[in-house]
C-alpha cells in the first residue's frame, strides 16, 4: 500500500514566521529595498490579514514594487546567505518532529506555500520534503523576474493535493495536512486528517465540528 502524504503549511506552521516579511527585513539590512519600499510591503501585508486585500493582490503589488525586473541570480545568491543565518532558527520544533516522524515511518511530505519558489524549494530541500509547492515567479531571456506565472492559495493546494494523489495513488482521505491558515480550508477538507497550529475561533469550530487536532505549544509562541 502506498504510505501516505503528510502536507505542510511553512509560514507559522513549519515555520514559527512569515518568511517572505522576514526576506524582507533582511533585504532592507542589505539595502536592496529602501525604507519606504519596506513601509508599504507592511502596509500591503497588514491589509491581507486584516481582510481588505486578497493574498493573489497581495502578492502583484508586493513583486512589481520589490522584485519585478531584479535578476533571479541575484535574489537566489541573496535567499542562500540568508536562510544559512536563520532558517534553524524559525523552524517550529513540534512541525519538524511531526515531520520526521512521517519521514521515519517512510510515508510521503510535501511543503506547501504561497510564498515565493526562490524561498520554499530550498527549505523543502534542505529538510528533506519529497514534494514542494510554491507561488512561482516568472523569468524572462535575460534573468530578471518579469511576471507571475503561479499564485498559490486554499484552492490550488487542494488542487495539487489531487494531482499528487494521482501521482503517488494514494486515498486523500488517508493524508495528513498541518496548517494554521483558514486559507488553507479547500485542502484541510480535501484530505482525513487536519492538525491546526494555534487555531483563532473560526478555525477551532472548524476542528470541534471535523474532529482535527489543533496543537497549541510552549515552542510555538
Amino acid at each position: 500500500m502506498p504510505s501516505p502524504l503528510h502536507i505542510f503549511d511553512l509560514d507559522h506552521t513549519f515555520i514559527n514566521e512569515n518568511i517572505s516579511y522576514r526576506f524582507g527585513q533582511f533585504l532592507y539590512k542589505k539595502k536592496i529595498i529602501t525604507l519606504f519600499q519596506t513601509v508599504i510591503v507592511l502596509s500591503y501585508y497588514s491589509l491581507f490579514i486584516l481582510g481588505f486585500l486578497s493574498i493573489d493582490k497581495m502578492h502583484r503589488y508586493i513583486f512589481s514594487l520589490i522584485f519585478k525586473n531584479k535578476s533571479s541570480l541575484q535574489i537566489t545568491h541573496l535567499v542562500n546567505d540568508f536562510l544559512s543565518k536563520k532558517i534553524d532558527s524559525y523552524v517550529n520544533p513540534v512541525a519538524l518532529d511531526l515531520l520526521q516522524k512521517a519521514q521515519k515511518d517512510k510515508c510521503l511530505t510535501a511543503l506547501f506555500s504561497s510564498s515565493p519558489d526562490f524561498l520554499v524549494q530550498p527549505i523543502a530541500y534542505f529538510f528533506k520534503f519529497d514534494e514542494c509547492l510554491a507561488t512561482k515567479y516568472a523569468v524572462d531571456k535575460e534573468g530578471v523576474f518579469c511576471d507571475i506565472s503561479l499564485i498559490v492559495e486554499g484552492e490550488v493546494k487542494a488542487a495539487h493535493h489531487a494531482v499528487l494523489c494521482e501521482k503517488y495513488k494514494l486515498n486523500s482521505k488517508e493524508n495528513f495536512v498541518y496548517t494554521d491558515s483558514e486559507n488553507d480550508l479547500p485542502l484541510m477538507f480535501s484530505a482525513g486528517n487536519c492538525y491546526v497550529f494555534h487555531p483563532n475561533k473560526k478555525l477551532l469550530k472548524y476542528c470541534i465540528a471535523n474532529d482535527w487536532t489543533a496543537i497549541y505549544s510552549k515552542e510555538y509562541q
